[in-house]
């Protein structure tokens, strides 16, 4: 047997315990098998020593039984646990909910600004007929440009401010993921 078999055979024998677990006892008799192979020892009359995987696993399991559990958390880390929950939703969550709330609000008046110009820029278009109408043909001309610019100019703008909004959405999450991560301690990939 090799010393992966033999590793890979303790690791099955110990599956009852945590990975964590399993991975303490593998890392300690491959310490255990180090040591032994510095001072001159073969592969082969280490694991001899060692005996079977299972036998080593047998004793791990006993030892464990005989060692005091691990104190588990009471009820009242439960209600503690809601409680900062509760806390950190009324002091963090509902201001979030408020931003996020004030950013759609501003996507939409955004958006809606685009379409009330080009609106201006259409009914500057007709006052070009009512102005036509009455014979001032310079002043017709003044309207029907202003009109047209200002018809072009809103629907231009109207892609631009929902992509404003779309990158205003963006910073708030890319702001609350890293908030998050802070809370958490977990670091992006």
């Amino acid at each position: 047997m090799t010393k992966k078999q033999w590793f890979k055979r303790l690791r099955r024998a110990l599956s009852a315990l945590s990975k964590e677990e399993r991975e303490t006892a593998a890392q300690y008799y491959a310490e255990l098998f180090d040591d032994k192979k510095e001072s001159g020892e073969t592969e082969e009359d280490i694991l001899a020593q060692f005996g079977l995987p299972e036998s080593a696993a047998a004793g791990i399991l006993s030892e464990r039984e005989h060692s005091p559990a691990a104190p588990r958390p009471s009820a009242g880390g439960t209600v503690a646990r809601w409680v900062g929950v509760l806390f950190l939703f009324v002091c963090i969550g509902i201001p979030v909910l408020a931003v996020l709330f004030a950013l759609a609000a501003s996507a939409i008046i955004l958006s809606a600004s685009g379409a009330v110009i080009s609106l201006a820029g259409l009914a500057d278009c007709v006052w070009f007929f009512i102005v036509l109408s009455k014979g001032t043909e310079i002043a017709a001309l003044a309207h029907i440009g202003i009109g047209v610019a200002t018809t072009g100019a809103g629907l231009l703008m109207i892609p631009c401010f929902a992509l404003c909004a779309k990158g205003m959405f963006w910073l708030c999450k890319q702001s609350l993921l890293l908030t998050g991560r802070m809370f958490t301690g977990k670091r992006s990939a």
